[in-house]
């Protein structure tokens, strides 16, 4: 087991962040478009949340970013993450 280093985190961080840049648009936009909009998001937005912090780091180990940049999300022993502990 290798540890990754600041700056391939730090790069990982950015690509998620650049993943995010359509959500964000949308948020913003929607928030613009509707008063209630921050209701109406509220179920798909958490539905997103839980599937980008927690469904793809124990599917797959990482999110988009760590994963482009072969960075994997283990547990101390080096064993796969459950649902717990994403």
């Amino acid at each position: 087991m290798q540890y990754a280093g600041f700056w391939r985190r730090f790069g990982a961080f950015w690509l998620d962040a650049l993943f995010m840049v359509p959500v964000m648009a949308l948020t913003v936009w929607g928030n613009e478009q509707a008063r209630l909009f921050q209701l109406y998001w509220l179920l798909p937005g958490l539905a997103f949340g839980l599937w980008f912090n927690l469904y793809l780091v124990k599917k797959y180990g990482g999110t988009p970013g760590k994963l482009l940049l072969d960075i994997k999300i283990t547990k101390i022993d080096g064993s796969d993450l459950g649902y717990k502990e994403a």
